[in-house]
């Protein structure tokens, strides 16, 4: 019985040393960074933000017709600000120090799973959405038109 509480034991100290190293690291690449952010986050941030921008233009397109497009849009909007909002949490702003360099770390590593999670989400989304736009196209219905006028380009 006690050979398993050993194994228990080292097992939670391996979990807490390797939680402090992914911390310690984020840290070390968010104090670093000119944005205050892991390169990863914000490269998530950009292709979310560009993905936003490109599906309230759809939404603002009353040529489109499907309500499918509409509602796979306003969904990736939906998930895509969710997903902004915990970017922003763990980005550290303004003049950065050692303990909010630390903490904004802690958090990211934290939020990992968070925003991986959000960002399957956004991708099946996304899929989806190109997936009606294309069988639209394919079929000759009024998406055709938004296209031609420049909308989505």
């Amino acid at each position: 019985m006690e050979a398993l509480a050993i194994v228990g034991l080292v097992g939670n100290i391996v979990q807490f040393i390797d939680f402090s190293g992914d911390v310690f690291s984020a840290m070390s690449k968010i104090h670093a960074s000119d944005e205050g952010a892991l390169a990863e986050n914000l490269d998530i941030e950009k292709t979310t933000s560009s993905l936003r921008r490109l599906t309230t233009r759809l939404q603002n397109t009353p040529l489109t017709g499907d309500t499918a497009v509409d509602s796979l849009s306003q969904a990736c909007n939906d998930v895509g600000n969710e997903l902004l909002e915990v970017l922003h949490r763990v980005k550290a702003s303004g003049k950065r120090n050692r303990h909010q360099s630390i903490w904004k770390a802690f958090l990211s590593v934290r939020r990992k799973g968070k925003i991986e999670g959000l960002e399957r989400r956004l991708s099946r989304l996304r899929e989806h959405l190109t997936l009606h736009i294309v069988v639209q196209l394919r079929l000759g219905l009024p998406l055709l038109r938004v296209m031609e006028r420049g909308i989505l380009c």
